[in-house]
This record gives structure tokens, C-alpha cells and sequence, in this order.
């Protein structure tokens, strides 16, 4: 039987390095001519404006309407259970969190402590973070 091998190759030093152009200028084009990622859908932003305009109804008819109840709490439910895969979507978990519900979730730190930090990290959030 014989071996298919003639000699074994071997990669010569100078043969390596000039290849890290080419490695890296294909590295390059790859990268320029990718095809942008699909965008990304935060389903929380809707539930948010959903939510406000559920809670306006109930509050114009003035009366604790079971449907209306069973629908804000559905939501609220996906709004603080989902995890944010965009910016708009911390925004809307942040702006629901601050919603004023009688100082029950905030105002209950001395100062004001706990709105003026929701409060702080909306602003950052809306106006971009710079890293």
C-alpha cells in the first residue's frame, strides 16, 4: 500500500504572515456586505399605549368595569413580566412604573428618593446612554 502523502507540508513562517492581509481584508468584506440584522420587535411599547388607553376608558366611565379590569391586569401583567429587547421598551417599563397610582409604587422613600431615581434613569434612557 502506499502513502497518498508524498512529504508532509509544511507552513512556512513567511507564507503565514503574508496571509494576515488577506485574512483580514476578507474579514473586512464580510462584514461590509452582511445583511442587516431584522429588526427587532419590543412588543412592551404597545402594551404600554394599549394599557393608557384602557385605563382612560375606565376612568371616563367612572365605574370598575370587569372587562376593563381583566384587560389592565393582562397587560400589566405582560408589561412587568417581559424583558425589554429595545430601548422603547425600557422606556414604556420605566414610564408604567412611574405612572402615578396615589404613592402606592412610588413617593414612600425619604425625599422622594425612589421617583427622583425612576425619574433619572427615564431621562437617561430617552436621551441615549453614551458608553
Amino acid at each position: 500500500m502506499t502513502n497518498i502523502a508524498t512529504a508532509p507540508t509544511k507552513i512556512k513562517r513567511r507564507a503565514l504572515f503574508s496571509a494576515i492581509p488577506a485574512l483580514a481584508m476578507t474579514a473586512t468584506a464580510a462584514t461590509a456586505f452582511k445583511m442587516p440584522d431584522a429588526p427587532v420587535h419590543d412588543p412592551i411599547p404597545d402594551w404600554f399605549e394599549e394599557w393608557k388607553t384602557t385605563r382612560a376608558s375606565a376612568d371616563a366611565l367612572d365605574d370598575e368595569c370587569e372587562e376593563h379590569e381583566a384587560a389592565l391586569n393582562d397587560l400589566e401583567e405582560k408589561i412587568c413580566n417581559a424583558t425589554p429587547t429595545t430601548q422603547a421598551g425600557a422606556v414604556a417599563q420605566l414610564e408604567y412604573a412611574m405612572e402615578d397610582f396615589g404613592d402606592y409604587m412610588m413617593g414612600n422613600i425619604w425625599k422622594d428618593h425612589d421617583r427622583k431615581l425612576f425619574a433619572n434613569l427615564l431621562g437617561a434612557l430617552k436621551e441615549g446612554l453614551v458608553s
